[in-house]
């Protein structure tokens, strides 16, 4: 699985975002990249590819790209950091490469880098 993954990865060229503002889900702080379309691309072609795996667990109908900044903090803290977050913001940069994560029972642990490539 690993390398079809990677393959897959492979396919995917490098991705320019920057980070203007941020969002939040319930409980959740995060920053929104622009453009988002490579990134949902490339979780809905996982998705396709490997049914069993998908995004968050099927939990959600759509597919949000993002960059969690806090999560399952109080409201007011959450408040607190974005106005920290903010003040840094834009923030531009490229994409190069996936982090394969897996949960080993206690923390989730980097497994495998899967760089980009594109055609």
């Amino acid at each position: 699985m690993h390398a079809q993954l990677g393959e897959l990865c492979a396919e995917s060229p490098p991705l320019d975002v920057r980070f203007r503002r941020t969002a939040r889900f319930p409980g959740v702080l995060y920053l929104d990249p622009e453009p988002a379309d490579g990134l949902r691309q490339l979780t809905l072609a996982i998705a396709e590819r490997w049914p069993q795996a998908l995004a968050y667990g099927g939990a959600f109908d759509e597919v949000i790209p993002h960059l969690t900044v806090a999560h399952g903090a109080a409201d007011d803290v959450l408040d607190d950091i974005e106005a920290d977050v903010l003040r840094g913001l834009p923030v531009s940069t490229r994409l190069v490469e996936a982090l394969l994560y897996v949960f080993d029972g206690e923390r989730w642990r980097p497994r495998a880098r899967l760089p980009f490539g594109g055609r």
